[in-house]
């Protein structure tokens, strides 16, 4: 038993005690230990020798800990504690300024048990009112956790974007030195992917040699620079987005074609007798055929949103008031908002009883004069609970302009009943969106066991839509399932999910998910006027 190891044992079992909520002198006890057998020369002969326990801090529990450990190379103690503890939660201790009884907290409090969900909670503002915690708090964890989460090696897309433009700033500025007369952004990035490894991007210039070095920059992804002459520009960046399986598809129908000379990729695709591809549908799914017979679907275009749905504000946990979201929202040039705080279920974003509500129903009513281009529409972000029903009730729902069904607890169930309880929700005539349909966060948590098909089948006989949530930290409904989603006739919409007043600006990223998906403009419920979402919800109601 290597001395170093029998240390690390030690210390897990006292950071997995503390978490726990164990006496405070056991986890010391075991801290000490750790220490003591971490500077204890000759540890392998005296634990050898049966002596482990004449060292002074070694008591008869940790001496049988070690016993064990040299014996089988495991501890039963630890074993038993790694199975009570979520695995992630030791990882949260990785945090600087995040011990284990601040851990444990969030664990128990919050049910958070990976780094992903702590990220995701501190967006949320959900720390900020947790005993123990606070804004302060919460800002110095976020700060550690953007150090301790760049270890993935993956990047979500607001970061990776921020890259982008920052080094195509750069090479932009060798303009005169390097002949640089276009950067554009390639690679998985362009084709609207929701997590990437790297930024890819492609340089028309004369003197590629004389390029500026992108330098590497901390939580941040690194930068691919591939470059050549203007004239062969569009064979550059057509090559640089990929994706492999689109670029032989390609090749097979015209491998020639593909490789002559062009400065826009456009040419390449009509030398080929093929619509122009986006980037976003570029994944080798059949997309070279649609574009040779002309059945390409028409995309979402940024500029065709009119209104946001599915937005937070102080009455649970967002950290906007009512009035502010409106405002912005009207800055942003919007039509309608949609408020979406949450309801009693989850009680740990402060969610709204029937009380709160009527309250909020009336601040929203106050408010109306002062915003007179804006429609606002009452909603709710309702939980569906483990049978399928809302918390709320359905006869209290139906007072809501629409509602949004959002599942945030009981991950778990086995996949009959996780399936069972969403086509239940799908199902209630008062439900108009599911929510983040598969719980899914990003580089943190895959979504829950769920037969989408049957979901999304069940969705599109009930006129119920599901969302495509554009939170860079969701990004759910996956684009994937939009095949199968447009087949089943379910309508979207593309839900920033926002706690704050940047949150609002998160459309981009769903919009990207939308047109890898396939969805047009008249798919999406928030790319319609006000007056006719209006009447839409109102037909859905009665319909339903």
């Amino acid at each position: 038993m290597e001395r170093a190891r029998a240390a690390e044992a030690l210390e897990e079992i006292a950071t997995l005690l503390a978490v726990s909520g164990e006496n405070p002198f056991k986890v010391r006890a075991f801290e000490n230990a750790a220490r003591t057998v971490a500077r204890l020369e000759g540890f392998e002969e005296v634990l050898a020798r049966g002596e482990i326990g004449s060292v002074k801090g070694i008591g008869k529990a940790i001496e049988e800990v070690l016993t064990e450990l040299s014996a089988t190379g495991t501890s039963t103690a630890l074993e038993e504690l790694r199975a009570a503890v979520p695995a992630g939660v030791l990882d949260l201790t990785r945090i600087p300024g995040l011990g284990p009884k601040k851990a444990s907290a969030l664990w128990k409090e919050l049910g958070v048990t990976t780094l992903g969900e702590l990220e995701y909670a501190i967006r949320e503002n959900r720390l900020a009112a947790l005993p123990g915690f606070g804004p302060k708090t919460q800002e110095k964890l976020a700060t550690g956790l953007s150090f301790v989460a760049s270890a993935s090696g993956r990047h979500r897309l607001p970061a990776a974007w921020a890259r982008a433009e920052a080094a195509r700033a750069l090479l932009l500025s060798a303009a005169a030195d390097a002949g640089v007369t276009r950067v554009e952004v390639a690679g998985d990035l362009r084709r609207s992917l929701e997590t990437v490894d790297r930024v890819v991007l492609a340089v028309a210039c004369g003197r590629p040699e004389r390029l500026p070095v992108v330098p590497p920059a901390e939580n941040a992804p690194p930068v691919e620079v591939v470059a050549g002459p203007a004239a062969r520009f569009g064979n550059l960046l057509l090559e640089a987005t990929g994706s492999g399986e689109h670029l032989a598809a390609l090749r097979e129908r015209g491998g020639a074609a593909v490789d002559a000379p062009a400065s826009e990729e456009s040419e390449i695709y009509a030398r080929l007798g093929l619509s122009f591809v986006p980037p976003e549908l570029r994944e080798g799914r059949g997309e070279v055929g649609a574009a040779a017979a002309g059945a390409l679907p028409r995309l979402l275009q940024p500029g065709d949103l009119q209104g946001l749905f599915h937005l937070h504000t102080t009455f649970s946990d967002g950290k906007a008031t009512l009035e502010e979201t409106f405002r912005r929202a009207v800055e942003l040039g919007y039509a309608y908002v949609g408020i979406t705080d949450h309801s009693p279920a989850a009680a740990y974003a402060g969610g709204l009883g029937p009380e709160r509500v009527r309250e909020q129903w009336a601040a929203i009513e106050a408010l109306r004069p002062r915003f007179p281009s804006l429609t606002v529409f009452r909603g709710t972000e309702a939980d569906i609970l483990p049978d399928g029903s809302i918390d709320y009730g359905d006869d209290f729902l139906a007072g809501f302009d629409f509602v949004i069904a959002s599942v945030h607890s009981a991950f778990h169930l086995p996949r009959a009943q996780q399936t069972e309880r969403i086509v239940r929700a799908v199902r209630n005539p008062r439900v108009t969106l599911l929510g983040h349909a598969t719980g899914r966060l990003l580089l943190s948590r895959g979504g829950f066991d769920v037969d989408m098909h049957a979901v999304l089948e069940a969705a599109g006989a009930a006129g119920c839509g599901v969302e495509i949530n554009a939170s860079p930290y969701r990004l759910d409904l996956d684009w994937r399932l939009g095949a199968a989603a447009r087949a089943a006739g379910v309508f979207t919409s593309i839900n920033p999910d926002a706690h704050d007043l940047p949150g609002l600006l998160d459309v981009r990223w769903g919009v990207g998910i939308a047109r890898k998906a396939g969805f047009p403009p008249e798919a999406v419920l928030n790319a319609s006027p006000a007056a006719s979402v209006a009447a839409r919800l109102g037909e859905l109601r009665a319909r339903r």
